[in-house]
């Protein structure tokens, strides 16, 4: 008489152990056990879901090494990394294996961690738990969100496509049209390098646990907004000089390897240095528990910015000097605000702001107006 055998396969535990009827088990050896019985096992399980961060976590499991290469641009990671292709597919599994992309399971089949799929998947919308994961970038028409004029969705690894999410932004960006020496010109109004340093900075910095919530870079007629899930990791006012942070050191670091993403620290610093080429305001921060917005503004003359942002570029650009051993001075500023020695006197009604604010400081009280120099409150 022929029977019917089922094979039933368990996953392991993710972030809660795994129960039938409400009861936990754990596999001690070859046994399947209670796990309230193994109090020094069940120790030991909880506190391994708190130290994995979420980067290694599996994003899908139990597919053989074919599936891997199916769902993963392996041949990216090597054009990135600037190494031949292996001949074999064997290579191609050990490289994975040992950058923790995939890991390999006690049943011989491997699995794709999160930082795999997210940086290198063929397309997110393969892994259930990380399609919000994938960049999406909206143009609107006008200064508010009531009229989408297009969207597009990012479905590759990060590392894939970041250059073709930056190129994309590039084009979105409105020219302010000039004309110099009796020629029209077209003048980009947000610099490539403080776009592309939004974009890292809202991928590295995500808190990729949140649900339901990714990165988003939004584009308007004269402002840009790049929002991740998340809190920020530091001060606000302590963005340009703390010792960077990241919620996904795993991710960031490779990104830094492969040059995708600053290695100096949060990227801020080089946003500033963008938009002091163009003479535009510093970048805006914003954050809450659950988000982390950073704006761009373009205005056509500094008659146009607001009190906030004078302040806040007369803050961020002096931080940004203190860190770079640079003097400042009212000629430096008016060097960043982009005006003539003639605005003297508004570029010291800007500095006495700041400093009202406590943003500035200057650092010799008995110096004299022309000879003083500043320095952010904290140095």
């Amino acid at each position: 008489m022929i029977k019917n055998i089922v094979i039933l396969e368990i996953p392991h535990a993710h972030s809660q152990p795994t129960s039938f009827k409400d009861e936990e088990y754990i596999r001690v050896g070859s046994y399947k056990k209670k796990l309230k019985d193994f109090p020094e096992k069940e120790r030991k399980l909880w506190l391994s879901f708190e130290q994995k961060p979420f980067e290694l976590m599996l994003a899908i499991e139990n597919i053989s090494a074919s599936k891997v290469t199916e769902l993963l641009d392996c041949a990216a990671y090597y054009t990135l990394m600037e190494l031949p292709l292996p001949s074999h597919r064997d290579g191609i599994i050990h490289n994975m294996i040992d950058e923790q992309f995939i890991v390999e399971m006690d049943n011989g089949h491997y699995a794709i961690t999160n930082m795999g799929a997210l940086l290198f998947a063929k397309n997110i919308n393969d892994f259930s738990r990380l399609k919000r994961k994938a960049i999406r970038v909206i143009q609107y028409k006008g200064s508010s969100r009531t009229q989408a004029l297009r969207e597009q969705v990012f479905t590759k690894g990060y590392a894939i496509q970041f250059d073709d999410v930056t190129d994309y932004v590039m084009t979105l960006i409105p020219q302010e049209e000039i004309i110099e020496g009796g020629r029209r010109e077209e003048k980009i109004m947000f610099p490539r390098k403080a776009i592309r340093e939004m974009i890292g900075n809202m991928i590295i910095h995500q808190d990729l646990a949140v649900h339901g919530s990714g990165p988003i870079l939004e584009v308007f007629d004269t402002r840009v907004e790049a929002s991740n899930p998340g809190s920020l990791l530091v001060d606000i006012d302590r963005i340009i000089d703390t010792a960077p942070h990241s919620r996904n050191e795993n991710m960031a670091s490779f990104l830094r390897i492969v040059r995708i993403c600053e290695e100096r620290g949060s990227g801020f610093d080089r946003m500033e240095e963008g938009m002091n080429e163009l003479k535009i305001p510093a970048p805006k921060v914003e954050t809450s528990e659950d988000f982390t917005r950073i704006k761009l503004f373009w205005f056509n003359d500094i008659s146009d910015w607001k009190k906030d942002d004078r302040i806040r570029t007369c803050y961020l650009y002096t931080c940004y000097c203190y860190i770079n051993e640079i003097d400042v001075s009212n000629a430096v500023l008016r060097e960043r605000f982009g005006v003539s020695s003639n605005k003297k006197a508004m570029i010291s009604k800007i500095i006495k702001s700041t400093i009202d604010a406590g943003y500035i400081k200057i650092y010799d009280e008995t110096a004299s107006m022309k000879m003083r120099r500043y320095k952010p409150y904290w140095a």
